[in-house]
């Protein structure tokens, strides 16, 4: 088990290496690039004949903006985009609550324990849940039907 020293001294040693300063033309090029994701989509598929291979890259195409979206709040919500905290917060509203249909505050929570308590089967939220088994101990706790899941998950997890 390491302690506070070696954690400290990683911080220090990542910290002086500049890898934890804010770079806001990178987050502004990705907003610019989401942003024109987004606008430009609905007009290519307003001139797209409707077909099933279609409707799937259109869905390809809608989880990628989401999922690029999602990446930005994630360092929004990490406060990695602006100096202020309030700008932080007032964008990840913006990316979780408008473009995702989440919650930021809950995110933040939520993400932040799981930083705070990484992989313990019973602080963690990241790795408590349903469908899913991370060790034997929570496996013992799952019912018939959430095994059949657990047993499947390495081909279901991205589905799911």
């Amino acid at each position: 088990m390491h302690d506070q020293t070696d954690y400290t001294l990683l911080h220090q040693f990542v910290k002086n290496s500049g890898l934890l300063e804010k770079d806001p033309f990178f987050y502004l090029r990705q907003t610019f690039f989401i942003l024109t994701l987004f606008i430009v989509g609905p007009i290519i598929i307003h001139y797209t004949p409707v077909s099933l291979p279609i409707i799937i890259v259109i869905s390809l195409y809608c989880a990628f903006i989401q999922g690029q979206i999602g990446l930005l709040g994630h360092d929004i919500n990490h406060y990695q985009v602006f100096e202020s905290p309030i700008r932080n917060n007032i964008s990840g509203i913006v990316a979780f609550n408008l473009f995702l249909g989440g919650s930021s505050n809950w995110w933040r929570e939520q993400h932040n324990n799981h930083h705070i308590h990484p992989n313990d089967h019973h602080k963690d939220p990241s790795v408590n849940l349903a469908l899913f088994s991370f060790s034997q101990e929570q496996l013992r706790h799952k019912t018939r039907f959430e095994k059949f899941f657990i047993k499947n998950q390495a081909f279901l997890y991205f589905p799911l």
